[in-house]
């Protein structure tokens, strides 16, 4: 306990200066951490073109394509407000006009609570269907589901480790095997928040090759979205809290190398591969807005979507709103002339015809 009284006038001055210094010092730091965070962003609207809602489901937070049967598979989960019951995932067959999203029927897991998810076409045209699942009692495993007639899907195999600590996205580059993001590197939410708010580089990517977990890039500020270009054999790993698209190539002894990256902003969500090798990169302009949707759905979130070329770095903006529209757009997908964009919290899907060419 300090004694004011032993201190004296001098002792006292020091103590409040210091006290003084201190405060000021972290209201400044608060106060560039909101800033980084995006907290004073306002995104104007550009978006010019027409909109429909494709399906009404909770949380499809992320979609992927079968673009040789017009397939587009997206999860439904509920991780914002409320009860958060067993998730899903669903079909929509793009083809068929006013064609209806239909969830998959599985038995197993029953404690289902998918985050992220990626499509990969095996040998003699198997299809399989990769997803992060976060339990009920804070764990996290891999599910891996094969596609099979009619609207069934067959649980392959689930795989735990305690190197899966906060697992955020996964691409699929085998039957079983597959890179995935942790965004942390702690098993607690709490710690995983402040280093969030703090922007520390917790985070890491891992790859499993059909056996065990191999860390392969380590030190990233909250990794997020991710895939893999097997044309140039390039992993894309996009950090959410620094804004950057990170791009590794991998040799042909299975070493990954870091060969260039380049800034989007802050906020960056899921990765969507497209045919010709370009990039769509959903991004969270004002994560802190982010943060208060996730806890109230009445509060907007923004939302921009880029399409990049990794390789020229080629930039254009296909998609922005202030968040009225939908908010929180964490995937976009592009079929033919349409985008579709799957959200963190919203209960639906939305498809955009955009007035140019995406």
């Amino acid at each position: 306990m300090i004694n004011l009284i032993d201190m004296g006038k001098k002792g006292i001055y020091w103590l409040l200066l210091s006290t003084g210094l201190l405060l000021a010092i972290l209201s400044i730091y608060t106060g560039v951490r909101f800033k980084s965070l995006g907290a004073f962003v306002e995104v104007k609207d550009s978006f010019e073109g027409t909109y429909t809602v494709a399906a009404e489901v909770p949380g499809p937070e992320a979609l992927q394509l079968d673009r040789e049967t017009g397939t587009l598979y997206f999860i439904s989960n509920n991780p914002c407000v409320g009860p958060n019951p067993r998730g899903g995932i669903y079909y929509l067959k793009l083809d068929r006009p006013n064609a209806l999203a239909h969830p998959f029927k599985f038995d197993h897991p029953m404690n289902f609570h998918p985050h992220g998810l990626s499509f990969f076409r095996g040998k003699q045209d198997k299809k399989y269907l990769f997803t992060n699942n976060h339990r009920d009692d804070g764990s996290h495993t891999v599910e891996i589901f094969s596609i099979v007639a009619g609207d069934n899907l067959e649980h392959e195999i689930t795989i735990s480790s305690n190197e899966l600590t906060s697992p955020n996205d996964l691409v699929a580059v085998g039957p079983r095997q597959f890179y995935v993001t942790n965004d942390g590197r702690s098993h607690d939410q709490t710690t995983r928040s402040i280093d969030t708010f703090l922007g520390r580089k917790t985070g890491n990517v891992l790859f499993y090759d059909g056996n065990a977990f191999k860390t392969i890039v380590d030190n990233l500020q909250f990794p997020n979205g991710i895939a893999f270009d097997i044309r140039t054999s390039s992993l894309i790993v996009g950090e959410t809290l620094s804004g950057n698209i990170i791009i590794y190539r991998l040799d042909d002894n299975n070493i990954i190398q870091s060969v260039d990256n380049f800034f989007i902003g802050t906020g960056i969500d899921n990765l969507s591969l497209e045919e010709a090798g370009s990039i769509l990169v959903a991004v969270h302009p004002n994560l802190w807005a982010l943060s208060q949707h996730m806890k109230s759905l009445n509060k907007q979130s923004p939302s921009q979507v880029f399409k990049i070329n990794y390789q020229t770095k080629g930039l254009k903006l296909l998609y922005q709103h202030d968040g009225s529209i939908i908010s929180a757009v964490s995937t976009a997908v592009s079929y033919k002339d349409n985008l579709f964009l799957g959200v963190v919290c919203d209960n639906k899907l939305l498809k955009l015809k955009i007035n140019n060419d995406p």
